[in-house]
């Protein structure tokens, strides 16, 4: 089961090696543009669904939950209690995370606008060290660590302003963007200036000890 799948650019591949695979997403065009991907549909699912909200899979019947770049954005525990629900004993739960190089010009822009978030009252998303946080408390609570490696790599090359436009566009509205712009340009220099720079996909996770339902009635 995959949370988040969005347009299908991890699972596409996933579905061809699963036995069965399901794909979560709230969007519903973008698992239109993911139906259309899928070389073969085996037996595989693409479902419409808020992954805030009880997962459309049956308790114990899931053996492996995926979750790339988006499970930060999930109220913690209830993507605790559902993991817990719907995972088999034994069953794993992994992370996807773009991992890149500290103080580039993404990661300089990154910190002003979780700033600027801070200051101008702006609500911020949830933080992904509350992934950490997530996975540790399945460690304390039985689960066996799955030790973090990395998938792939690769250079990527991109502007201040190509980041900025791409932020613009999702949002949120209220966000004051001409003040992180005009902190680019004081910062950052020429907002058209091209800057290469290393990143890689890491893994990591934790696999569930005895059944995950007396787990989750021995920690509540």
């Amino acid at each position: 089961m995959e949370l988040g799948a969005g347009t299908g650019n991890i699972g596409c591949h996933l579905a061809e090696v699963a036995e069965q695979y399901v794909a979560v997403d709230f969007s519903r065009p973008m698992l239109e543009v993911f139906r259309r991907m899928l070389v073969s549909s085996n037996g595989s699912l693409l479902v419409q669904a808020d992954a805030e909200q009880p997962w459309p899979v049956r308790d114990q019947s899931a053996t492996l939950v995926f979750a790339s770049r988006v499970a930060h954005l999930l109220d913690p525990l209830h993507l605790r209690n559902e993991l817990w629900r719907v995972c088999r004993p034994d069953g794993y739960f992994l992370i996807g995370r773009i991992a890149r190089e500290p103080h580039t010009m993404r990661s300089r822009l990154r910190d002003a606008r979780l700033h600027l978030m801070s200051v101008s009252g702006t609500p911020r998303i949830r933080s992904r060290e509350g992934e950490g946080r997530l996975l540790g408390q399945f460690v304390a609570d039985g689960g066996v660590p799955v030790a973090k490696c990395t998938v792939a790599s690769w250079s990527t090359a991109t502007t201040a302003q190509q980041i900025l436009s791409d932020w613009e566009a999702i949002g949120p509205a209220d966000f004051p963007f001409d003040s992180l712009r005009a902190w680019a340009h004081r910062e950052l220099g020429d907002p058209n200036r091209v800057e290469t720079s290393s990143e890689c996909y890491t893994l990591e996770g934790v696999q569930f000890g005895s059944a995950p339902s007396e787990r989750l009635a021995a920690s509540t």
